[in-house]
């Protein structure tokens, strides 16, 4: 596990040596408090209106914009992608696009994969929520076939923290169900000390979805969400621990 220090957000080093302005926020540095300290980026919680749209602003400032330049969906592990609006919670889908100058895309998370993209030839930035109902029903691929409409382009992308294969137990109708939508889906799990259990390696899942799509280079921060409370939200560990609420942390990318 990376020592991460209380940092505010996470880098990826390819996106960084690309130029492109970007962070994978941890929950560090907001005003939420209990459940959901302190950089809670969730409306639609028992967390503070006031709270959230403060870490929000936090979050804009550090990539010296502001709120009105954000676009953040309501997430709903679709395979629906959106064109960026400038909007927060007001539109549904898991997948934002802009080629629009100053726009910010921010997708939060919670153990989900957050992809971030960079499409170099037309200056174009994607933000993807990646659980494994979106992942399974095609939002990567969605959001890279909206480039196909350039006569050339060339994409880089960085996967952030989320929850990691060890971490990720499932049942056998969850197994059952990606290996009868391709045999070959078996490959991203491997049995669980349970009986009947499995553990699934969703990161890869999305890494290999991103590859077979032709992207030019994936960085894979390799880090878990589950496994570190002191630095990020956890939809499953919060379960595990009996916690009725939890926060989520944000994934932002700004063209």
């Amino acid at each position: 596990m990376k020592k991460l220090d209380k940092k505010i957000f996470l880098k990826s080093q390819l996106l960084t040596k690309l130029g492109v302005e970007h962070g994978f926020f941890t929950r560090n540095g907001g005003i939420s408090s209990d459940e959901y300290k302190s950089l809670n980026c969730k409306f639609n919680c028992s967390d503070k209106t006031e709270n959230v749209e403060n870490n929000l602003i936090t979050v804009t400032k550090l990539f010296n914009s502001n709120i009105k330049n954000l676009t953040k969906l309501i997430q709903i592990h679709s395979n629906k992608i959106i064109i960026a609006n400038n909007s927060i919670n007001k539109i549904e889908g898991d997948a934002i696009i802009s080629n629009k100058k100053g726009n910010l895309l921010g997708v939060i998370t919670a153990d989900c994969v957050p992809i971030l993209i960079w499409e170099k030839v037309n200056g174009i930035v994607v933000a993807i929520h990646a659980g494994w109902k979106g992942a399974l029903s095609g939002v990567i691929e969605n959001a890279i076939n909206s480039l196909k409409k350039y006569e050339a382009y060339e994409f880089y992308a960085a996967i952030g923290p989320c929850i990691r294969q060890h971490n990720y137990e499932i049942d056998k109708k969850f197994y059952d169900l990606f290996v009868n939508n391709n045999p070959l889906n078996k490959n991203y799990f491997i049995n669980s000390t349970n009986k009947n259990r499995f553990l699934f390696d969703l990161p890869k899942y999305c890494y290999d979805k991103l590859i077979k799509c032709n992207a030019s280079e994936v960085d894979d921060l390799q880090i878990d969400t589950y496994s570190n409370p002191n630095n990020f939200f956890s939809c499953r560990r919060a379960f595990h621990n009996n916690q009725k609420h939890f926060g989520c942390q944000i994934s932002v990318i700004k063209l």
